[in-house]
């Protein structure tokens, strides 16, 4: 048995839950369609990224092993064992989900299947409001091949004409919705753009003879990386490398059906791919376009029915309440609306003199770069730490920084070796009765400041007036803006200068507690568990005696034994909060915030976790463990071979539910 459970395959078990929970039992309707979309876009991503970075590994000089001992090909080979055989779960589920759908009037058709009237109506469409936007290539065999876009659908052809062989390429316009609507938009019946596109190819190549057409789409290597050079500015080094995105290697290509040989050995020379890479689909590609009927008005009566969210703050001032305690926010149960409300009480209160927050993952229309641009222009000194080398956020991020700097703001960025990933709130007041006269309030949060994710995600944060811990936060933004080290914090362990130690001293209490006869017990809630050194800590507290719970959502890197419980729980909503707790002798030592136990979170990154020092707030804290370990209709635990197994009760006891009815 290997000591440690492979990341790849570990994070490949959790899409595989995700795509599962299609099959559970009175599942509405648009949560089915929903879960497909996302094991969908998860996968996409998957491969931009942890192939993406396997295949740069393999080309290199410098190959790294693997904790158990694949070298980066074999775990390429093994990753795409794996996939294959989840495309076909996938889309057994995917024809499935259009036959629920056609029960209920709502129809992704095929061209074979049209009318008369129906293909002429559609025609007349493509050729008015389609046709403007296609560009379409014919190209002899040996010219050079146009760079396809990353993601993207494309339609490639075998070409005749005067005895000569061509090859057509069309590329889809991601400008237009892949839903065309058939007849009356009453019917719900649609087919998708690229059959459409495909169905007129006649009309599009009519001077050639068509031998062979079909749809196909790439995935390319999307992990950036930064040079070390020093002349250029960091803003500008990330703008270079997205757009090196365009033309990273190809590691999945999806074809709609079998292609001829002769076609399929053009692909491969053109995409400088080989089998491995190719996918032969027999069916629709990229079914993240599910999600444009989920966000139809009329298909919210197959959705859950929206909830109550709870009010974090009675009316009054929210600095003022903060101000005699602790408050726990908990979203998606709890309102967004809690953090807006508290940005926007500091801008307009006179005795408030700064505002800073760091800013990882913000919306498109984002209200938070608003009320922090509002108050700036009441005069506030506003700072905002705006992570631009946040993965596939970066373009946003940019024109975010630049937007906040002419409002104003002051805009820092992160060393280039190092994202922030800290949620942070600090604001700042001058107050005669504090020491100094100034007294800070904060948010700590373990989620991104964005209010759609908070509708989505379950996320927890922390809003305290508590000196040491507002200090420690004042550390963090002079570190960010200056360089300056954080050398000794008072109350939060901080990546990457104490949290690593921290965490093996608290481990290492919980073991000599159980050495000398006493309580040892550690509960956990995270993303991700794959940081080497801290699973060895982990196994040595097991087995020294002490109890391990674990909540592991996604990867998870060490093996249960009798002592180590884990167990992930899917469902509803995404489960995001990060939740650290230490018997510690009765203390009940406990922590929040953005890190996971990764090696990146604890060396390569800018992390805060917060003691709950507040004995309302931990009880709080403390309660969401227990009802989360309550759960058995999102969970599952994970068995000593890797596999993960559904937990079933007569009695079924769904956190989620339990949280949405404002229980706390």
């Amino acid at each position: 048995m290997n000591k440690y459970f492979n990341r790849e395959s570990s994070w490949l078990e959790f899409n595989r839950r995700v795509l599962e929970i299609y099959d559970r039992k009175n599942l509405l309707l648009g949560e089915k369609l929903k879960f497909i979309s996302i094991f969908y876009d998860n996968l996409d991503e998957f491969y931009m990224v942890r192939v993406g970075s396997l295949w740069d590994q393999s080309k290199s000089d410098q190959l790294r092993i693997d904790k158990i001992a694949l070298n980066p090909e074999e775990e390429i080979d093994l990753i795409n064992v794996n996939v294959r055989e989840m495309y076909e779960e996938c889309y057994r589920k995917y024809d499935d989900l259009k036959n629920l759908l056609s029960n209920q009037g709502i129809k992704i058709v095929d061209v074979a299947t049209l009318t008369e009237k129906e293909m002429v109506d559609l025609n007349e469409l493509f050729k008015n409001k389609i046709f403007p936007y296609l560009t379409f290539r014919a190209m002899k065999l040996d010219s050079h091949f146009p760079l396809i876009k990353n993601k993207t659908i494309n339609i490639l052809l075998r070409l005749l004409k005067d005895n000569t062989e061509y090859l057509g390429e069309i590329q889809i316009p991601e400008t237009i919705k892949r839903i065309v609507p058939i007849g009356n938009k009453k019917e719900r019946k649609f087919i998708l753009l690229e059959q459409l596109i495909s169905s007129n190819l006649n009309f599009l190549f009519d001077s050639y003879q068509i031998l062979e057409k079909n749809i196909f789409r790439i995935i390319r290597n999307a992990d950036l990386n930064y040079d070390d050079d020093d002349a250029e500015d960091l803003l500008t080094k990330v703008e270079r490398s997205i757009k090196k995105r365009s033309w990273g290697q190809i590691v999945r290509l999806e074809i709609a059906s079998e292609p001829s040989k002769k076609l399929l050995n053009i692909l491969k020379e053109q995409m400088k791919i080989t089998d491995r890479e190719i996918y032969v689909i027999n069916n629709d590609l990229d079914l993240t376009y599910l999600d444009q009927i989920y966000k139809k008005k009329w298909f919210n009566k197959y959705q859950h029915d929206e909830f109550q969210q709870q009010k974090v703050f009675i009316e009054g001032s929210i600095i003022g309440q903060i101000k005699e305690k602790d408050y726990i926010c908990h979203f998606p149960y709890d309102d967004f609306q809690c953090i807006l409300d508290f940005l926007e009480e500091a801008a307009n209160d006179i005795k408030v003199v700064a505002i800073k927050q760091t800013l990882y993952r913000v919306s498109k229309d984002s209200p938070i770069i608003e009320a922090l641009i509002n108050a700036s222009n009441k005069g506030k000194n506003v700072t905002v730490l705006l992570e631009v080398k946040a993965r596939f956020d970066e373009a946003n991020n940019i024109a975010w920084a630049k937007r906040l700097e002419k409002a104003g703001v002051q805009v820092i960025l992160s060393p280039l070796k190092l994202k922030t990933h800290a949620k942070l709130i600090l604001v700042v007041r001058k107050e005669k009765d504090s020491i100094e006269g100034i007294q800070t309030y904060c948010h700590l949060g373990t989620g991104n400041y964005n209010e759609n994710t908070a509708n989505n995600y379950e996320d927890i944060g922390v809003f305290t007036a508590n000196r040491h811990i507002g200090e420690d936060v004042i550390q963090i933004f002079n570190f960010l803006a200056s360089g300056k080290e954080i050398f000794k914090s008072k109350e939060l362990l901080i990546s990457p200068f104490n949290s690593r130690q921290i965490f093996h001293d608290l481990i290492d209490f919980e073991i000599n507690e159980v050495l000398q006869g006493k309580t040892g017990l550690i509960k956990a809630k995270m993303n991700s568990l794959i940081d080497q050194e801290m699973i060895d800590k982990l196994y040595e507290a097991s087995h020294a005696g002490v109890k391990v719970k674990l909540i592991v959502r996604g990867i998870c890197g060490i093996v249960p034994n009798e002592n180590i419980s884990i167990k992930s729980i899917v469902g509803r909503f995404l489960e995001h909060s990060r939740i650290y707790y230490f018997y510690h002798g009765g203390e009940e030592k406990t922590f929040i915030g953005s890190m996971d136990l990764m090696d990146r979170n604890f060396d390569r990154r800018v992390e805060a976790l917060c003691p709950i020092k507040d004995s309302n707030a931990k009880k709080e804290i403390l309660n969401i463990l227990d009802i989360l370990d309550m759960d058995n209709v999102n969970s599952y635990t994970l068995n000593q071979e890797g596999k993960y197994l559904r937990v079933l009760n007569k009695d079924p006891f769904d956190a989620h539910k339990y949280f949405m009815n404002g229980d706390k």
